[in-house]
């Protein structure tokens, strides 16, 4: 389950999604909840972490810099932050807020020929590596 919201004030957008994942009873391991990758943790190797329940979320701040209406496009920048981590059987409740793997990042925004069409360039640093991505849209 994964809950997103977006809150804007003119070219400034702050958005936000928290997500979990749990698999109950002895499922293979390919069926695991993961983390990493650009849709969870940029900044990890894809499926970096796998487990029986993962738990992430999400902080970014949008800003649109400069807008060339002759072109029908729109420059701006993004900073953000994602956290999670995974859970075996052998954790308890009281570490849920225990152990989290937290990236940083940011990025350029382009919009072009429509408000709607977003590309996307972000670099993400974790505790492991750096990460490049680059994609259509935001992730939430």
């Amino acid at each position: 389950m994964t809950v997103c919201s977006v809150w804007q004030l003119d070219d400034l957008t702050f958005a936000g999604r928290i997500g979990s994942e749990w698999v109950a009873g002895d499922a293979p391991f390919w069926m695991l909840p993961i983390l990493g990758g650009e849709e969870t943790m940029r900044g990890f190797h894809l499926r970096r972490f796998r487990d029986q329940a993962m738990v992430h979320y999400s902080l970014a701040l949008r800003k649109w810099l400069v807008s060339l209406p002759f072109l029908n496009m729109r420059l701006g920048l993004q900073a953000f932050t994602d956290n999670g981590r995974v859970f075996g059987n052998g954790d308890s409740f009281s570490d849920l807020l225990k152990n989290h793997h937290r990236t940083a990042g940011g990025g350029l925004l382009i919009s072009a020929f429509t408000s709607d069409f977003i590309i996307r360039a972000d670099y993400a640093v974790s505790e492991e590596t750096g990460r490049m991505y680059i994609n259509i849209g935001f992730v939430y």
